[in-house]
């Protein structure tokens, strides 16, 4: 899995703290059940170290699942504009065709 990550999204993260975590989760849903997928949260890791590879990208420290080292494509974090001004963070995982 490639890592991308825009300038904005950077600045967030740095404000935050630094630190990113990609980590394979769950979306769960009536017809499909169990998926497994891709997502994030800002901070610091909860599991031990060596769950993850640490990246680093736009002066973001990037914690990889180990996981999802054998996801293909490209996780791009990126600003998408939010109510009140306000500035949320979006994962979107693209897998090359």
């Amino acid at each position: 899995m490639n890592i991308h990550i825009t300038p904005q999204a950077a600045a967030v993260i740095r404000r935050q703290g630094g630190q990113v975590i990609l980590f394979e989760g769950r979306l769960t849903g009536c017809i499909a059940g169990n998926i497994p997928a891709p997502m994030m949260e800002v901070g610091r890791p909860r599991q031990t170290p060596d769950h993850y590879v640490l990246m680093k990208e736009e002066g973001v420290e990037v914690y990889l699942d180990k996981a999802l080292l054998s996801y293909p494509g490209t996780a791009e974090f990126s600003v998408v504009p939010h109510r009140w001004n306000k500035e949320s963070l979006s994962l979107n995982w693209k897998t090359e065709v």
